[in-house]
C-alpha cells in the first residue's frame, strides 16, 4: 500500500445488544405475522442449484419484507418460537463446542433469536473503546473451519462483557463456504451473540449470501446443510439466508477504528450515514452492480466526442447503453443508438462523479440514490485495497472495487475515523506486517510504518495454506509471532485519551 495509505484486514460480525452508545435503527415489521411459501421441490430445487452467480440478487421487489416468502412460518411476537433460556443456551453452547449440533427446533429458535436481534440493529453498530484491562479479539474470515473457532474461543477464553477484564470478539464475516463445518460455526457463533450479546460481535461477508452459498465449489447449500440437517437442509438454509440478511454491515470501534469485511466503493464523500441508508434485508444485489459498478443496459451520454471500433465517429450528446466489460479490463462497450448499433469502448472508473467519457443517465434522483446505495452495499463486502493509484477502479472480481489510499483517506477523513480494518482476501506478502499498524500505534516491524498506513488486512486462512491444501508452517508461526507483539501497540498514541488497555487484534486462523 502506499505511504498515505490507512487500511487494515480482518473478518468479523458485530451486534450491539446491551453495548453503551450504539446506534439503533427503527424495527422491521416485527408486528406482522411473517408468511412463506412452499419449499421448492423437484425442478424448482435443480433451477436454484443452476442459476448462475451474477443472477442472484437480481429480483429485490421484496426488500421491504420483514421475512422471505421461503421461510417455515413463525411469529417473532411469539417468544416460545424463538427465545431458550439461559440454562439452555449454555447446554446448547457446551454441545455446539464439541461440534455436537442441537435437535433441528433448537437450531432453528438459534436462528431466529439472531433474526429478531439484528432486526432492530443498524447497518453501522458503534462499540466503545475497550476497558483497561480488558482484551479485543477481531477474527478473520473462518469459512467453515470449526477447529480455528475452537481453539480461538479456548486461547483466548470465553467472550464477557466485563467491566474487568472484558474478553470481546468480533468475527468480520466469511463463516460458512468452503469448510465442512459451516453450519456448526454458525450455529455456535450464533449461540454465543445471543448469550453475550455485549461481547460478542459479528459482521456479514460475501458469503453470507446465496450467490456465494449455492455454488457447488463452497458446497454450503447442498453439502454442508445436508450433512448436518439432512431432509430439513433446505428448510435450515432459507432460515439462514434470511439470518444473513439481518446481519449488520461494519463496526466502528472507539469511534476510530472502521471494521468492515470488504472495504470502500469509488463513490466519493461516503459517509456512515450513507452506510445505515443502504436497505441491508436482502441478497448482496451483486446484479445491480455487475457492469462495473452499474447494472447492464445502463443509460448514458457521451460526454465528448467518441470514435466507434470502425472508426465512425459518434458525438457529443449521443445515448446509449454499457453493454459488457472488455475482458477484466477498465474498458466497457457502450453501445450508441443510432442507423446502426455503433459501438465504443471506453474507460469506466466506478462511479458516476468519476466518469470522463460518458455521463451517467437516472430516470430520477430516486434510482440515482438507490443504485449508489447498491454500489456502497456490494463494495462493503466485495472491494479490496491495492497500492497504486493507477490500479484502482472496478474489481477484477466483478463485484465491489480497487480502492487507493486517497479513497481510504477521504473516507476516514469525512467519517473521523483512524484505520480501515478489513479482511476478505488472500494476501500474497506483506500481511503479517500489516497487522501491527493497528491502533495508529508507533511500534513498527521491518519496514511498516503504520503511522502512515491506515488500512489493515487481517490474514485469512487461505495465506496459510499453500496449493495443496497443505499448512505453510512457517508462516503460521510468523501470525502467532505477530499477534503475540499486537499488545505493544497500547499506549503509544499520545491524544487525550489513549487506548490505553491490554487490547490484541488476532490475525487468524488457528488450528489445534
Amino acid at each position: 500500500m502506499p505511504n498515505d495509505a490507512p487500511i487494515r484486514n480482518i473478518s468479523t460480525n458485530s451486534s450491539n445488544l446491551g453495548v453503551p452508545g450504539a446506534a439503533r435503527s427503527s424495527p422491521t415489521n416485527s408486528t406482522t405475522s411473517p408468511r412463506r411459501k412452499r419449499l421448492p421441490t423437484g425442478s424448482q430445487h435443480e433451477m436454484l442449484q443452476s442459476m448462475p452467480e451474477d443472477e442472484v440478487g437480481d429480483d429485490l421487489s421484496s426488500m421491504a419484507s420483514d421475512l422471505e416468502d421461503d421461510e417455515e412460518e413463525w411469529d417473532p411476537r411469539d417468544e416460545s418460537s424463538w427465545k431458550l433460556t439461559p440454562l439452555e443456551l449454555s447446554k446448547v453452547i457446551q454441545e455446539l463446542r464439541q461440534r455436537r449440533l442441537p435437535a433441528i427446533e433448537v437450531s432453528k429458535m438459534i436462528i431466529r433469536s439472531v433474526i429478531v436481534h439484528y432486526s432492530h440493529q443498524p447497518n453501522v453498530i458503534h462499540i466503545p473503546a475497550p476497558e483497561v484491562g480488558s482484551r479485543f479479539v477481531v477474527v478473520g474470515d473462518l469459512h467453515g473451519h470449526f477447529g480455528d473457532l475452537r481453539h480461538l474461543l479456548e486461547d483466548h477464553g470465553e467472550p464477557s462483557p466485563g467491566p474487568k477484564g472484558a474478553v470481546r470478539f468480533l468475527f468480520n464475516g466469511d463463516f460458512v463456504d468452503r469448510g465442512t463445518w459451516g453450519p456448526e460455526v454458525l450455529l455456535l457463533l450464533y449461540a454465543l451473540k445471543i448469550k453475550y450479546p455485549s461481547a460478542v460481535f459479528l459482521n456479514r461477508g460475501n458469503h453470507e449470501d446465496q450467490s456465494q452459498n449455492q455454488l457447488p465449489d463452497n458446497g454450503f447449500v447442498h453439502s454442508h446443510c445436508t450433512r448436518a440437517f439432512g431432509a430439513e437442509a433446505l428448510p435450515m438454509y432459507y432460515l439462514m439466508r434470511r439470518s444473513f440478511k439481518e446481519l449488520p454491515l461494519c463496526h466502528v470501534i472507539g469511534n476510530e477504528i472502521f471494521v468492515v469485511h470488504g472495504g470502500l466503493p469509488m463513490d466519493p464523500i461516503v459517509t456512515l450515514h450513507d452506510i445505515n441508508a443502504v436497505d441491508r434485508r436482502h441478497d448482496v444485489p451483486i446484479k445491480h452492480c455487475a457492469l462495473m459498478g452499474y447494472p447492464k443496459g445502463q443509460k448514458v451520454v457521451a460526454r465528448k466526442d467518441l470514435t466507434g471500433k470502425d472508426g465512425e465517429k459518434i458525438f457529443k450528446g449521443s445515448k446509449g447503453r454499457l453493454f459488457e466489460r472488455v475482458r477484466k479490463s477498465n474498458d466497457a462497450i457502450v453501445r450508441f443508438s443510432g442507423n446502426s448499433q455503433d459501438e465504443v469502448v471506453v474507460q469506466i472508473f466506478g462511479a458516476p462523479e468519476l466518469e470522463e467519457e460518458i455521463d451517467i443517465i437516472y430516470s430520477s434522483e430516486k434510482e440515482r440514490l438507490r443504485q449508489r446505495q447498491h454500489r456502497i452495499f456490494v463494495s462493503l463486502l466485495w472491494s479490496d485495497p491495492v497500492a497504486k493509484p493507477n490500479m484502482r477502479g472496478p474489481s477484477k472480481r466483478g463485484a465491489g472495487a480497487f480502492f487507493d489510499s486517497k479513497v481510504t483517506q477521504e473516507f476516514l477523513k469525512v467519517n473521523k475515523l483512524k484505520v480501515l480494518l478489513r479482511s476478505h482476501e488472500k494476501r500474497q506478502e506483506g500481511a503479517v506486517l500489516e497487522i501491527l499498524g493497528l491502533f495508529g500505534g508507533t511500534c513498527q516491524l521491518q519496514r511498516v510504518d503504520p503511522a502512515q498506513f491506515p488500512v489493515m488486512c487481517l490474514v485469512s486462512r487461505q495465506d496459510l495454506l499453500g496449493p495443496s491444501g497443505r499448512r505453510r508452517v512457517k508462516r503460521l508461526k510468523e501470525v502467532l509471532r505477530v499477534a503475540d507483539l499486537c499488545d505493544a501497540l497500547v499506549n503509544q498514541r499520545g491524544t487525550k485519551q489513549p487506548w490505553n488497555f491490554g487490547s490484541q487484534m488476532i490475525a487468524g486462523p488457528w488450528w489445534n
